[in-house]
């Protein structure tokens, strides 16, 4: 499956799923629970998932070499219509995509799960933690 493209929404489906459920089923098991308790439970969950996340990126990354390649032409195409640089530039800035690719999509990958766990956990806390009103 392409890195990109319609199938990485088929995983944020699932991951965003699999944290809704562990929230609801911690508020079952805990029905005194607030947001902070929700709140809590939902970080060990996605931060372990966003974990996983990175390493299988880290696997698909090291053992799917044409997608650094594809990069890398894509760059150098765009260099090249810019005519700003010479090739020895253009091949000395290949080098560096090559050294920094995996760091920086991991970087990437890790902070996108972060933020779509914080996020999805905040809401989700902030509806399930939420106290039945009862008037006094």
């Amino acid at each position: 499956m392409p890195d990109n493209g319609s199938s990485q929404y088929i995983v944020f489906f699932v991951f965003i799923a699999g944290l809704l459920m562990g929230l609801f089923q911690y508020r079952q098991m805990n029905s005194e629970a607030g947001f902070k308790q929700l709140f809590g439970e939902g970080f060990k969950i996605y931060v372990v998932v966003a974990f996983f996340m990175v390493i299988y990126s880290w696997i698909f990354y090291k053992y799917n070499p044409q997608i650094l390649e594809e990069a890398i032409k894509f760059n150098e195409e765009l260099i090249i219509k810019q005519g700003n640089k010479t090739m020895p530039e253009i091949e000395e800035n290949t080098q560096k995509l090559r050294q920094i690719f995996i760091p920086m999509m991991l970087a990437f990958n890790t902070i996108k799960y972060l933020l779509m766990g914080t996020l999805v956990t905040v809401v989700a806390s902030g509806f399930l933690g939420k106290k039945q009103f009862q008037p006094g």
